[in-house]
C-alpha cells in the first residue's frame, strides 16, 4: 500500500490501492478477487466508506472474505481476527423495478474506524459453473476524477482457453506472459485516473479508459449460446391456452400487421412484468406457458411468449439482445454478455423489421416499431449472427402536439376564453394513463400550463379533462379556461402587438467544448418532435390586423425547424414544429450551427393591430363589468376605471389587487396616481415610498414619482424619475409626453423636441405633441417651423378644437412680431369660440368654460376692457365665482389697468376661496404694481407656503424684495423662479414688469 498523494490532501478520500485479479478455469469456474485500501482524510469521507458492503448471488457463487483490516500509524487492527462479524442481509435492490435477483448482501460496520486511519478490505467471489456454459468475460475502467495511487488489474485464464482481450491507450498496455498454469495479465499504474469526458457526445466516448476479457470468437457465439433456450422456452404444450388467443387474433383478419399488434398488446397488457433473475433464471428464460398462466413475466418470458404467438399466427420473429444502457458503446467493445440487460423481438413482415418490446405498454401504431432506441442488436440464431446496427427513425407524427385558440373576438382588454388540447403519443401517452389512473386529472392540472403553447399560467386553467384512444395509442389532455393577452406597444408604432409562442422552435443548444474534444460528435435527444399551434381569433373581425413575422424553415444541426403564419377570416395561426432528425451531430456541423441557431431564437412573429388601435367603450365597459380573480386582473380593471375618472372604485381594486400580492409594487403606485388625480399629494408620495421600498424596477412606480414631482414643480427631480421609468418602458408615450414637461420647465428645449419625435413618429397627428412641438420650435425661434405646426394642427382639428390652436399661432406670431397676423388669429379664435358658445346654450357647464376661455383669449389679445366686460357680464350669471373674480383681477394686474378694482376683485375671491395659491399670487401681483411692497412680499410669501414651488410668487417676491434693498433675498427668489420656469423673464416683461 502505497504513501498518499500529498496533492490530494483535501478531498474526503483517497484511494491508495486497487488491486483486482481474475481466474478462468476451463471447466466454467470463474473467480474475481479485489482487494480496496482507502484512506479517511475527512468526517465526510468516513461517513461515505463507514461500512464494508459485499454482494453476491449464493445460487451461483460463493463468497470469501480474506482480510477486513484498519492501518493507523504503522499499526494493524485486523477485524477478522479480532471476531469482528459479517452480517448477512437479503436486500432485493431492484423490488422496485419488478426484479428478484436472490442477491445477498455480507455488512460490516468496522469498529473503531476514524479520519486518518486507512481501510483495507479484500474477497473473493467465485462463480460455479452454471446451467449456461459462459465464457471468461470480464471489463474495468478508470474513472475521470477518481485517482487512484495504485492500480493494478490481474487476469489470469487456464491453459486451452481461447481468450481474446482490448485496452485503450488511455487506460495503458498490459503485460502478457505464459505460466505453468495458463496465461497472466498485468496492467500496473500509479496515479491513475481516467481522462476528462466530452460533454453531450455518444456512449461510446463514455469510458475511454478501459481493459476487456472475452472467451468469445465474436458476437455469433453468444447468440448461439442462447439460442437453444429461447427455441425450446417458445414451444407450445398441446394444450397450451394460448391457443384459444392465437386463433382469436386469427379471426381478426389475414393481416400480419394488424396480427403482429394484437399479440404485442396481449403481451403487453395482460401480462404484467416481473424478473425471477435468481440462478440461470437471470439468462434463460421461462417457457411460454409458464408465463402466461402466472401473467407475470420479465423481458426474456415475455419475448418467448411473443415468439409463440407470432410463430403460430405466421409472422417471422427472433429474439434479439440488447442493451438498455450502454448506448453504441457495443459496437467498440469485445463480445460479452454482459453487455446485453434486455431482449426484444424482431418481426419481419414484407421485408420490413418491426422491432417490439413486450415489457413496454401502450404500443399501438406498428409502423412507429419501425424504429428501435436501441443502438445495436444480437439476434439469437442458431447458426449465430452478428452485432446488428438497429434502425432509429424519427417519428412521423409528432409525440407532442399542442393547440391553443385565444377567443379575442370581443377585444383582448379583459381577460379571453381560452381552449385546446395536447395529444401525446407513444411513452408521453403511456405516462400521462398512468398519471391519471393513478392520480386523476388533478394530478396534471398544474402541469397543463407548461404544455401549452404561449403565456398561460396554472391560474387560467379552469377546466382540465383527459380523453384515451387505447387503439391509437393517444392521450389527449383537453382544457380550457381564461387568459389576459399582453398587447404592448409594438416599438416605433401606434398599433399594439401580441407575440406568438416561440418556445417550440427555440433550442438552447450548447455545442461548446475545449478544443480537445472539437472533433467528438455531439449527442442529440432522439427522438424528438413538438408541434404547437397558436389560434387567435381577432376583435372585429381581423380588420387592420397584420402578421409581423414570416414563415420559417431551417434544416440545422440535425433538426428541422419549422413555423407557418397564416392571417384569413379574423383568425390569426401559427403552427410551429421542432424536430431531431438524427442521433448524433458531427462536431463540424456543430460548430457552424451556432450561428444558424441565433438567428432562428431570434426571430420572433407577432400579430398586430391597426396603427391607432384603441380600445372600444364597449370592450372597457368589459373589462370594468367583469370580476376579478387575481392580483393582475384587479390592476387591470382599476386602470380602465381611473381612466373613466371614476378614482374611488379604482382605488378600492388597486387595494385589492395589493390584499392578494402585499409584495407587488405596481398597485400601490398605480394607487398613488390615482391619489394624485384627486391632488392627495402628501399620501401619493407616501404610497409611491412604499412601492418603491418593494421593488427599485418598477415602471408605474417611477412614473408616480414623475407625475408627482411635475405638479410639485419639481422638474430636475421629475425628469430623473421619468428617464428611470422610460428605462423600463422606452415606448411609453405618456411617460414621454410628462418628460418632454420637465425638459420644458428647465429650458432644455431641444431634448424635449427628440421626445416630441418619439411621440410624433408613433402618432403623427396628435393634437397637444403638434402643438407643443409648435411652441418648442417658437421658444427655440424657429419661427417657419413652430407656424408650420400650428397651421399643421389647425388643419387636422374639428372647429372646437381648433380655438387651442389659433390661440397658440396667434402667440407665436405675437412672439416673432407678427401683430396684425396675431390679430387675425386672435380674431379667429374668438369668431369660433363665440359660435360654439351658441351651439352650447343647451349645456350650461360646457358654456360657462367656454366663456371663461373667450375671457382669456380677448385678455391675451390685449383687449383688456372688453375683457374686463365680458367677466362681469359672466359674473351676473355666476355671483361669487372664485375663479371668475380672479380672471377680472388679473386681466386688470397684467394690463395695468384700474388698480384698485383689481385688489378688490382678488380680495372677493379669496373669501370665496381662501386658501387658493393662485388667487394669492394674482393678489400679490397687484400689490407689487401698485408699490405696496411689504403687502406684496407677504402675500407672495403666503401663496408659497401652500405652493412652494410656483415661479411666478418666486419672481414677483424677488422683484418686491429687489425693489426693497434685499439684493441676497431678491437673487435667491430670482434663481429659483428661473429654475422652475425657463421663460419667466419673458412673461413678466409682457406684462411690463422687470427687475
Amino acid at each position: 500500500i502505497p504513501a498518499p498523494n500529498p496533492a490530494l490532501k483535501d478531498k474526503p478520500l483517497q484511494s491508495l490501492l486497487l488491486s483486482t485479479q481474475s481466474r478462468y478455469l476451463k471447466d466454467g469456474t470463474r473467480e474475481y478477487s479485489i482487494e480496496a485500501a482507502t484512506l479517511i482524510q475527512t468526517t465526510q469521507g468516513l461517513s461515505a466508506l463507514g461500512n464494508v458492503i459485499i454482494p453476491w448471488q449464493p445460487q451461483i457463487s460463493e463468497l470469501v472474505v480474506h482480510k477486513v483490516r484498519i492501518l493507523r500509524d504503522g499499526k494493524e487492527i485486523d477485524l477478522l481476527k479480532g471476531g469482528q462479524p459479517f452480517i448477512v442481509l437479503r436486500r432485493e435492490n431492484n423490488l422496485e423495478s419488478a426484479m428478484l435477483d436472490g442477491v445477498l448482501t455480507a455488512v460490516m460496520q468496522p469498529e473503531g474506524l476514524g479520519v486518518g486511519d486507512v481501510l483495507d478490505f479484500s474477497w473473493t467471489v467465485r462463480i460455479k459453473p452454471q446451467g449456461v456454459p459462459f465464457r471468461p468475460e470480464n471489463l474495468t475502467a478508470l474513472v475521470h476524477g477518481y485517482s487512484i495511487r495504485h492500480v493494478r488489474y490481474r487476469e489470469l485464464w487456464q491453459e486451452g482457453l481461447p481468450i481474446r482481450w482490448a485496452a485503450t491507450d488511455a487506460i495503458g498496455k498490459p503485460k502478457v506472459t505464459k505460466t505453468a498454469w495458463g496465461t497472466e495479465l498485468v496492467l500496473d499504474r500509479s496515479d491513475a485516473e481516467g481522462p476528462e469526458l466530452p460533454t453531450s457526445a455518444p456512449a461510446r466516448f463514455g469510458a475511454p479508459a478501459r481493459l476487456e476479457i472475452s472467451g468469445y470468437a465474436d458476437w455469433n457465439e453468444i447468440g448461439r449460446l442462447m439460442a437453444a433456450f429461447y427455441e425450446s422456452a417458445a414451444r407450445l404444450g398441446p394444450d397450451s391456452p394460448l391457443k384459444a388467443e392465437i386463433d382469436r387474433i386469427a379471426a381478426l383478419g389475414p393481416d400480419p400487421k394488424k396480427r403482429t399488434m394484437a399479440a404485442l398488446r396481449l403481451v403487453q397488457d395482460r401480462v404484467r412484468y416481473f424478473a425471477l433473475a435468481i440462478g440461470d433464471g437471470g439468462y434463460v428464460p421461462e417457457k411460454a406457458d409458464r408465463t402466461w398462466s402466472r401473467k407475470y413475466g420479465d423481458c426474456k418470458g415475455k419475448t418467448v411468449l411473443l415468439l409463440a404467438l407470432l410463430k403460430d399466427l405466421g409472422v417471422e420473429a427472433e429474439p434479439v439482445l440488447v442493451s438498455s444502457e450502454s448506448g453504441d458503446l457495443i459496437g467498440a467493445r469485445l463480445p460479452q454478455v454482459a453487455a446485453f440487460n434486455h431482449v426484444i423481438v424482431r418481426a419481419r413482415i414484407d421485408g420490413r423489421s418491426y422491432w417490439l418490446d413486450g415489457t413496454r405498454l401502450g404500443d399501438r401504431d406498428i409502423d412507429m416499431l419501425g424504429s428501435s432506441p436501441f443502438f445495436w442488436g444480437l439476434p439469437v440464431r442458431a447458426a449465430g449472427a452478428p452485432l446488428e446496427a438497429l434502425p432509429m427513425m424519427p417519428p412521423a407524427r409528432p409525440l407532442t402536439d399542442a393547440s391553443v385558440i385565444y377567443d379575442a373576438s370581443k377585444g383582448f382588454e379583459a381577460p379571453v376564453p381560452i381552449s385546446g388540447q395536447i395529444v401525446f403519443r407513444g411513452d408521453l401517452a403511456q405516462a400521462l394513463r398512468l398519471t391519471v389512473s393513478q392520480n386523476g386529472t388533478d394530478g396534471i392540472k398544474d402541469q397543463v400550463a407548461s404544455w401549452i403553447p404561449g403565456p398561460a399560467a396554472t391560474d387560467n386553467i379552469e377546466k382540465v379533462d383527459v380523453r384515451t384512444d387505447d387503439d391509437a395509442g393517444t392521450a389527449t389532455v383537453i382544457f380550457s379556461g381564461k387568459l389576459r393577452m399582453d398587447w404592448p406597444r409594438a416599438p416605433g408604432t401606434d398599433a399594439l402587438r401580441f407575440r406568438l409562442q416561440d418556445g417550440t422552435i427555440q433550442w438552447k443548444a450548447d455545442f461548446s467544448r475545449p478544443d480537445k474534444f472539437k472533433d467528438v460528435p455531439f449527442s442529440l435527444e432522439f427522438p424528438a418532435y413538438l408541434s404547437a399551434t397558436e389560434t387567435i381569433i381577432l376583435p372585429r373581425g381581423g380588420q387592420g390586423f397584420a402578421l409581423d413575422g414570416h414563415d420559417l424553415v431551417r434544416d440545422v444541426a440535425g433538426a428541422h425547424i419549422e413555423r407557418r403564419l397564416t392571417l384569413a377570416n379574423g383568425r390569426a395561426v401559427a403552427r410551429s414544429t421542432f424536430r431531431i432528425l438524427q442521433r448524433e451531430l458531427p462536431a463540424k456541423e456543430a460548430a457552424a450551427a451556432g450561428a444558424i441557431l441565433d438567428q432562428v431564437n431570434a426571430d420572433r412573429a407577432y400579430v398586430r393591430s391597426p396603427a391607432g388601435y384603441r380600445a372600444t367603450a364597449e370592450e372597457r365597459a368589459a373589462v370594468i363589468a367583469a370580476q376579478p380573480v387575481s392580483a393582475q386582473d384587479y390592476v387591470t380593471r382599476g386602470y380602465e376605471l381611473m381612466q373613466a375618472d371614476r378614482l374611488t372604485e379604482a382605488l378600492a381594486d388597486f387595494d385589492k389587487a395589493a390584499g392578494l400580492a402585499p409584495n407587488w409594487s405596481t398597485p400601490i403606485a398605480d394607487r398613488a396616481i390615482a391619489l394624485l388625480y384627486q391632488n392627495k399629494t402628501d399620501a401619493a408620495a407616501a404610497a409611491l415610498d412604499r412601492a418603491a421600498a418593494l421593488s427599485d424596477d418598477d415602471f408605474a412606480t417611477w412614473q408616480g414619482y414623475g407625475l408627482l414631482h411635475l405638479r410639485q414643480d419639481k422638474p430636475g427631480e421629475a425628469l430623473e424619475a421619468l428617464t428611470r421609468a422610460l428605462a423600463l418602458d422606452a415606448s411609453n408615450e405618456f411617460t414621454l409626453t410628462q418628460r418632454v414637461q420637465a425638459y420644458e420647465q428647465l429650458g432644455r428645449f431641444d431634448e424635449a423636441a427628440v421626445d416630441l419625435d418619439r411621440v410624433l413618429k408613433v402618432k403623427p397627428n396628435d393634437g397637444w405633441a403638434t402643438g407643443e412641438m409648435a411652441r418648442l420650435d417658437g421658444r427655440r425661434g424657429k419661427e417657419a417651423e413652430a407656424i408650420a405646426a400650428t397651421d399643421r394642427l389647425i388643419a387636422s382639428q374639428t372647429a372646437d378644437d381648433a380655438i387651442a390652436a389659433y390661440m397658440l399661432k396667434a402667440s407665436l406670431l405675437s412672439r416673432f412680431g407678427h401683430a396684425d397676423d396675431a390679430g387675425q388669429a386672435w380674431t379667429k379664435a374668438l369668431d369660433l369660440t363665440d359660435k360654439a358658445i351658441a351651439a352650447a346654450s343647451a349645456n350650461a357647464e360646457r358654456r360657462r368654460a367656454l366663456a371663461n376661455l373667450r375671457i382669456d383669449i380677448l385678455s391675451r389679445s390685449g383687449q383688456a376692457v372688453l375683457a374686463v366686460a365680458a367677466a362681469s357680464a359672466e359674473l351676473k350669471r355666476q355671483p361669487g365665482n372664485a375663479n371668475l373674480l380672479n380672471s377680472r383681477c388679473w386681466t386688470r394686474a397684467t394690463h395695468n389697468l384700474e388698480l384698485d378694482r383689481a385688489l378688490a376683485d382678488c380680495n372677493e375671491a379669496l373669501r370665496f376661496d381662501p386658501q387658493n395659491a393662485a388667487i394669492t399670487d394674482s393678489r400679490a401681483f397687484v400689490k407689487l404694481r401698485l408699490g405696496r411692497l411689504d403687502e406684496a412680499i407677504a402675500d407672495y410669501s403666503d401663496a408659497l407656503k401652500r405652493a412652494p414651488q410656483l415661479p411666478a410668487s418666486l419672481y414677483g417676491r424677488g422683484i418686491a424684495r429687489l425693489r426693497k434693498g434685499d439684493k441676497a433675498g431678491a437673487e435667491q427668489d430670482l434663481a429659483a423662479a428661473r429654475r422652475l420656469a425657463y421663460d419667466i423673464d419673458s412673461r413678466f416683461r409682457e406684462y411690463g414688469v422687470a427687475p
